[in-house]
């Protein structure tokens, strides 16, 4: 089953958030490169799990204990809503962070 890689949709905006800081006040570009690579990375996933259907036990804890993560119709599309959304925003934020603050805030 491809719930697999649900855990990916959180660690790569998150890993992406940290590296960001980093690099980016040596290289300006790099933000504007790993925030991109970031969220069309996540798009990609929310793609492949677009027919997906499942559960995910977050830390491999069953309910009541531990936290479940679903697919269904309506969560894949809002995966992939959101991942779109956001992946647009990041494109569009490139000139916006360009002109109104600093690159490695990205």
């Amino acid at each position: 089953m491809n719930t697999i890689l649900l855990p990916l949709l959180i660690a790569v905006p998150l890993g992406a958030a940290f590296l960001i800081p980093l690099v980016a006040r040596k290289k300006a570009v790099v933000a504007d490169i790993l925030g991109n690579l970031a969220t069309l990375a996540a798009l990609v996933i929310a793609g492949i799990l677009f027919q997906a259907r499942g559960v995910y036990a977050v830390g491999a804890w069953k309910p009541p204990f531990g936290i479940s993560w679903v697919l269904d119709g309506y969560s894949n599309l809002m995966l992939v809503v959101v991942s779109l959304i956001s992946f647009s925003a990041t494109i569009f934020s490139v000139r916006y962070m360009e002109r109104f603050t600093a690159k490695y805030k990205y």
